[in-house]
């Protein structure tokens, strides 16, 4: 590897996350770029992500998102039966007075779960799944995942019945000739949060 190559490299190894949350940024987003071709330009952010995701965790996705100026979030998640597949289901709880408010609060949640459409009972009678959001909602493949085209945004175009899933319509880059759609499980999926007065809502 040649010397300057090799500072290069020193330098994206000690860089902070939030240098290299705008590298991957601005390798996402520019319309014109250095690399050879998108696959090349592609394969340089793969890299950037991979050390954000080993040197810095958590607070690499975190400083992205700032740099990004979009809000994320995982999927809202469904609780289910896994008996017959309802989502009318309630969990065994205790509740504590609370003097000052006048009223009962939570005080801890126990682990038995009763589904009030079939019956079933127990520890073990519930699943979790994503919220599949709707067409037209905007949405992101989230940085860290493991996509080839992670970190891209876009809105939904509609669901895989065969595999699961859903088809993204990502915003297209002005190298693109054509709107790239691409399929992401819903645990890859992000949802966008709408801002009011600069800070995030609550969806």
């Amino acid at each position: 590897m040649r010397p300057q190559h090799i500072a290069v490299f020193t330098d994206i190894l000690r860089a902070d996350p939030q240098t290299l949350a705008h590298e991957l940024h601005s390798i996402l987003t520019a319309t014109e770029h250095e690399f050879s071709s998108d696959d090349a330009r592609d394969a340089y952010a793969d890299v950037i992500r991979a050390l954000g995701r080993f040197q810095h965790a958590s607070a690499f996705p975190r400083a992205f998102e700032a740099v990004a100026g979009e809000t994320f979030r995982p999927l809202p998640q469904i609780v289910r039966c896994s008996v017959c597949q309802g989502d009318d289901v309630v969990r065994d709880a205790t509740a504590r007075w609370d003097a000052e408010r006048g009223e009962w609060s939570l005080a801890g949640l126990l682990d038995d779960h009763t589904c009030e459409t079939c019956g079933a009972n127990g520890s073990t009678v519930v699943t979790h799944e994503a919220s599949a959001p709707h067409a037209d909602i905007r949405v992101r493949i989230a940085p860290l995942a493991d996509h080839p085209d992670a970190g891209r945004t876009g809105t939904v175009l509609r669901p895989n019945h065969v595999r699961g899933g859903l088809y993204l319509r990502l915003d297209r880059r002005a190298s693109e000739a054509v709107e790239r759609v691409a399929l992401a499980d819903l645990d890859q999926i992000e949802i966008h949060v709408p801002t009011t007065l600069g800070r995030s809502a609550t969806v």
